[in-house]
C-alpha cells in the first residue's frame, strides 16, 4: 500500500510516496519545482513532458503531481544543465532524496531471487544499483553493474598485474578457496562477470576512491548485522560537478531576478576575494617583476638565492659542470657557454649627490638562468 510523507528540504514541503518496501516509488514534481524556483515549468507544461510517468496521487492535494523517482531525478539534473546558479542546490536536492531510500532492498519475507534461485541483494549508489548473491556458500557481487555508471569494464581490471598479485594471495592465504573461483561469469542476454566479496572494495577502488570509501563502509555495516544508512558519498565526477559556482570563469545569463540576484551577489563575493588575495601577493608580485619577469640580467649570487645554496657552492657547482673555470680570483665562463652571459649596463640615480652613477657588468642572461636552474634540477633534483 502507497503513503505519501514529507521530507522537507531546505524547510520547503517535499512530499514523496513510499511503496510497500519502503522505498522512494514516486516524489511530488510540484514541491521540486519550488525547490528549484521553476514553478513555472509546471504552467508551462514542460514538467509533465520531462516526467512522462506524472499523475495526481494524492486526494488531499489534488493538484500535486506525482513521478517515478529516475524520472524525478533525471528531471533535476536537466535543470541543473541550464543553470549553474541551481546547482548547489540541485545537487543537494539529489543527496536529500537518495538519503532518504534505504540503501540495502532486501525484504526478509520474500527475498527476490537469481535465475539459480540464489538470494540478491540490491544495494545503491548514486542513483545506480547494483546486485549481490549468496552463491556456494560465498558472497558474490556483480562487478558488470558495478562498473557501469563509471563506463568501464571489469575484464579490464583482471587483466592488471596488480589484480593477479591480489588474487594469488587471496588463494595463497587460505582466504578463498581458488584464484578460480574468485571470478564467476555468465552468458547470454543477462550475462554478467561476478566477483567474491573479497575483491570488493579493490575493484571498486579502480572505479573510483569515493566508490570505494562507501563500499568499505557498507562491508562493515553489513558485517555488524545492520542496515543502517552509510554517509551519502559521491563519486569523483560528481565531486567535480560540486564545485563552487564562483570557480567558473562565466555565469549563465540569469533567467529571471532572483537569478540575476544571486549572480550579482557571486560576482561581488568573487571581486572581493581576488581583491584581498591582489592585496596579500602584492609585495611577491613586484618582487617577481623586478627580480624575474622584467630583469635582464642576473648575478650568480642571485640564482643562487633561487636555487637555495651559496654562491660559492653554485660556482663551484658549475665549475665541476664545466660551464665555467677558475682564472685567480675570477671565474671565467668556457667559450662555448659564453651565449650565456652578457654584458648588461645598469644605472643608478644617487638622490643625494644629483648624480647617475653607470656601471657596466658582466652577469648572466635570462636564458643563462634558465639553463643553471635546469642544470641545477637535473643533477640534484
Amino acid at each position: 500500500m502507497n503513503r505519501f510523507e514529507d521530507i522537507r528540504f531546505l524547510q520547503e514541503p517535499l512530499k514523496v510516496c513510499r511503496g510497500s518496501d519502503g522505498d522512494i516509488g514516486k516524489v511530488c514534481v510540484n514541491d521540486v519545482c519550488r525547490v528549484m524556483k521553476r514553478l513555472s515549468f509546471i504552467g508551462d507544461g514542460t514538467a509533465a513532458r520531462k516526467c512522462p510517468s506524472a499523475w495526481r496521487l494524492d486526494e488531499c492535494h489534488h493538484r500535486d503531481i506525482y513521478a517515478d523517482f529516475e524520472e524525478v531525478v533525471r528531471f533535476v539534473r536537466w535543470i541543473i544543465g541550464g543553470s549553474k546558479v541551481l546547482e548547489a542546490t540541485g545537487r543537494e536536492l539529489l543527496r536529500h532524496l537518495q538519503s532518504s531510500r534505504p540503501s540495502v532492498r532486501l525484504q526478509p519475507d520474500a527475498p527476490p531471487k537469481g535465475d539459480t534461485g540464489e538470494e540478491l541483494i540490491v544495494m545503491e549508489y548514486s542513483g545506480n544499483r547494483f546486485t549481490m548473491k549468496m552463491s556456494d556458500g560465498r558472497y558474490m557481487v556483480n562487478a558488470t553493474e558495478m562498473a557501469r555508471p563509471f563506463e568501464k569494464r571489469p575484464t579490464v581490471w583482471l587483466k592488471l598485474t596488480e589484480t593477479h598479485k591480489l588474487r594469488q594471495a587471496l588463494a595463497d592465504d587460505g582466504i578463498c578457496r581458488s584464484v578460480e573461483g574468485q571470478v564467476i561469469t555468465t552468458r547470454g542476454p543477462m550475462g554478467a562477470t561476478w566477483l567474491e566479496i573479497h575483491l570488493w572494495t579493490q575493484f571498486a577502488q579502480w572505479l573510483s576512491p569515493a566508490f570505494a570509501s562507501w563500499c568499505s563502509a557498507r562491508l562493515v555495516t553489513m558485517m555488524r548485522g545492520g542496515n543502517d544508512q552509510p554517509p551519502i558519498v559521491q563519486d569523483e565526477r560528481e565531486q567535480n560537478d560540486l564545485m563552487p559556482v564562483r570557480t567558473e570563469s562565466f555565469l549563465p545569463l540569469p533567467a529571471n531576478y532572483e537569478e540575476a540576484l544571486s549572480v550579482i551577489d557571486l560576482q561581488q563575493e568573487t571581486i572581493r576575494e581576488q581583491n584581498e588575495t591582489l592585496r596579500r601577493n602584492r609585495h611577491k608580485v613586484r618582487h617577481y617583476e623586478e627580480t624575474v619577469e622584467t630583469r635582464e640580467w642576473f648575478s650568480t649570487t642571485l640564482i643562487a638565492g633561487e636555487i637555495g645554496v651559496s654562491a660559492i657552492r653554485l660556482n663551484h657547482f658549475l665549475a665541476d659542470e664545466g660551464v665555467q673555470h677558475r682564472v685567480g680570483d675570477e671565474w671565467v665562463i668556457e667559450p662555448r657557454f659564453r651565449y650565456l652571459r652578457d654584458i648588461h649596463f645598469y644605472e643608478w640615480f644617487n638622490h643625494r649627490t644629483n648624480y647617475l652613477n653607470k656601471y657596466k657588468i658582466d652577469s648572466w642572461t635570462p636564458a643563462g638562468r634558465e639553463y643553471i636552474l635546469e642544470l641545477w634540477k637535473k643533477n640534484n633534483g
